[in-house]
């Protein structure tokens, strides 16, 4: 009777002990993933939002992703990639973190997948598979997406059915109740043991409850064949569309005096590549270089340019230079771009027409991604790791022989922020790394040397940051570099300031205006002092002595800088745009001249757009009016409120002069 006692008693510890294991599993019998709200939102955060742009930043379609096999791996439809004018992809992680995509893995257009990379140095947890477990209609499901943009929604059916995807009959598809809308494709389906089964794929926009997944088994399948043709290549493979799966290329386009430095690094996406059978002796990978005077890209160009790349297998298909050209005309505002020309194989090592020495090849990416170009990034190439570089300081429309000196022993001109153009050369860059900011310049006088009484002038930048290119919401902080400009070295200066950001952030643009002028560490009253026997720095003459005409007024938008200091900054929040502005003349004695007005209007009118495709983007116009009043000597602050019809995700804006009425002076 003990034995028997004895062997329930170890029966039911069993049975206690079994059960209590399975509490930890999510195939124990009563488990339900949808009941599971930690499980539910810990598979979310695996999950992404995706927005398809053009090179215009024009966003085309929105998608969904999710994380699998590896850490640095994601999955998205094909269909979401293959869109007319894709250029390049960004996805926003569950804490809105966000990245551009460095590469494509593979696709498989018959199955509707797309296999990505994200940037070096991410990674995120991957989800489980299940393509072994029977699937019966009428099971459980949930899906995990990002249906109209609502990242990391939640949703409950059923399976309902497999239907056939094409003629065959070799191809069928998960067939659900759970809802779906457009942006759900690339999601998640999971079965209620929280493993994925399925990849959300399409919906029925005439029927209720009705979306289709591919079954994972065939990204299982993809993911297989790419592994296995690792290091295996051949060089008509190598296309338009492909490219960036065989070569990771690192480049830079510079800018000066109407001379353009392109410096590239390239290396095989696959380090097997070189070692592969069959593989050429010697390439030529043909990289177009477009140059632009503007960002209105389709009006701009000026000039295309192919730049061929030696590759050799010796060396594994590592390339490093240089790649220098004139263009036939001098730009005041400089733009690129760069597209896959061609790879050819060559008989003997290619020759450039001036091979450069190597430069130092760029580091790893961390993964923040940190334009510094207006170049948006191909979606078949890798972003350029770089910052949006602002071009060469230009001098405004001067006349064409200096202000000779009035007599006396000393000249005074009023340097200050609104016309230190006319004096100064600044040339700048600023570079983002590991949370490290790294800003370099060179400054040098106009005229080439001038000689002035001063022993040093100091220049203030404030230089801004930014984490996108909503500069008017994005700020995160801003610094003051001082220059030294000093007599004995003609006031020239070169350097670099670096700080060091409280919080690294994934992306970083920059902007910089001048702050202030101080002379001999003082802010001065009157402004620059030069030596008489020099020529003033080329400037346009006062505005007293160029309106002579009492009924002239030909204020426009190429001379007002003549007339008028303008500082003005645009905010937007919440479908409300503020503007603000602060004018003042550039000749103080404007106020006190013969037969001034009392009253000047300056009209601006303001261009509000939705991107950076200024050509086709364009929300809305505004004519601000500014009153100046020659009591308070034509000097005014203020500001403008007004509210958009629809709210915007970002806001860019332009300005121009308008009109000016009531102008008139002797």
């Amino acid at each position: 009777m003990k034995k028997h006692l004895l062997i329930a008693l170890l029966v039911l510890v069993l049975c206690i002990a079994a059960g209590a294991f399975a509490e930890g599993s999510p195939d124990r019998a009563g488990y339900s993933f949808r009941e599971d709200y930690d499980a539910l939102d810990s598979a979310a955060k695996s999950l992404f939002y995706v927005e398809v742009y053009n090179r215009d930043f024009e966003a085309l379609a929105s998608a969904s992703g999710f994380v699998c096999f590896e850490e640095h791996l994601f999955v998205t439809n094909y269909h979401v990639i293959d869109i007319e004018g894709a250029a390049f992809l960004r996805i926003w992680d569950d804490d809105d973190n966000k990245y551009l995509i460095e590469q494509i893995a593979a696709v498989d257009p018959e199955h509707d997948l797309a296999l990505m990379k994200f940037p070096d140095g991410v990674r995120y947890r991957s989800l489980e598979l299940d393509s072994e477990s029977e699937l019966k209609r009428g099971q459980p499901v949930v899906t995990i997406g990002s249906p109209r943009g609502f990242h990391g929604t939640v949703a409950f059916g059923n399976l309902s059915a497999f239907p056939k995807a094409n003629e065959r009959g070799d191809f069928r598809l998960i067939q659900f109740t759970a809802p779906t809308s457009h942006g759900s494709s690339g999601g998640c389906l999971f079965d209620d043991n929280g493993k994925v089964i399925g990849i959300t794929s399409a919906g029925s926009d005439n029927g209720q409850n009705i979306g289709f997944a591919v079954p994972v088994s065939y990204l299982q399948d993809l993911y297989r064949d790419w592994k296995e043709q690792a290091g295996k290549w051949d060089i008509a493979d190598v296309t338009r569309d492909t490219w960036n799966q065989y070569f990771d290329l690192d480049c830079k386009c510079d800018y000066k005096d109407g001379k353009v430095t392109f410096r590239y690094a390239v290396s095989p996406a696959d380090e097997a590549m070189a070692a592969a059978d069959g593989a050429p002796e010697f390439l030529s990978l043909d990289i177009r270089v477009h140059v632009y005077s503007s960002l209105k890209y389709a009006e701009s160009e000026v000039e295309s340019r192919v730049i061929s790349i030696p590759l050799e297998k010796a060396k594994g298909y590592r390339a490093e230079g240089t790649e220098e050209f004139t263009l036939a005309e001098p730009l005041k505002s400089f733009f690129w771009d760069k597209e896959f020309e061609g790879v050819r194989a060559e008989e003997a090592a290619p020759v450039t027409e001036a091979p450069a020495p190597a430069t130092e090849a760029p580091a790893p990416d961390s993964g923040e991604i940190v334009p510094e170009t207006n170049v948006p990034p191909q979606i078949t190439e890798e972003p350029a790791a770089e910052t949006a570089e602002p071009a060469p300081a230009e001098t405004d429309a001067l006349p064409e022989t200096p202000v000779p000196a009035p007599a006396g022993n000393r000249v005074m001109i009023n340097l200050t922020g609104e016309n230190f153009r006319d004096y100064f050369n600044v040339d700048c860059k600023c570079g983002y790394k590991d949370g490290k900011v790294t800003f370099r310049y060179a400054v040098s006088p106009v005229n080439g040397s001038f000689d002035a009484a001063e022993d040093t002038v100091t220049l203030e930048i404030r230089l801004h940051q930014y984490s996108s290119l909503n500069y008017a919401e994005s700020e995160i902080g801003s610094r003051i570099i001082s220059i030294p400009l000093k007599r004995e070295l003609g006031y020239c200066s070169e350097g670099t300031e670096e700080f060091t950001l409280e919080e690294a952030i994934k992306a970083f643009f920059w902007d910089w205006a001048i702050e202030r002028v101080l002379i001999d560490g003082k802010e001065p009253a009157e402004g620059f002092v030069l030596a008489a026997e020099e020529t003033v720095a080329p400037q346009a003459a006062p505005v007293s002595a160029q309106m002579k005409d009492p009924a002239r007024a030909d204020l426009s938008w190429e001379n007002f800088r003549d007339y008028f200091n303008v500082d003005c900054k645009l905010d937007y929040k919440e479908g409300k745009v503020t503007f603000r502005y602060a004018v003042s003349p550039v000749d103080t004695a404007c106020a006190e001249a013969e037969g001034a007005a009392d009253t000047v209007t300056l009209g601006i009118r303001l261009y509000l757009y939705s991107s950076l495709n200024y050509a086709e983007s364009e929300i809305d116009s505004i004519l601000v009016s500014i009153s100046l009043e020659k009591d308070r000597q034509y000097t005014c602050e203020g500001a403008e409120e007004f509210t958009l019809e629809e709210a915007y995700k970002s806001i860019f804006w332009d300005k121009k002069i308008e009109n000016a009425d009531g102008w008139l002076m002797v």
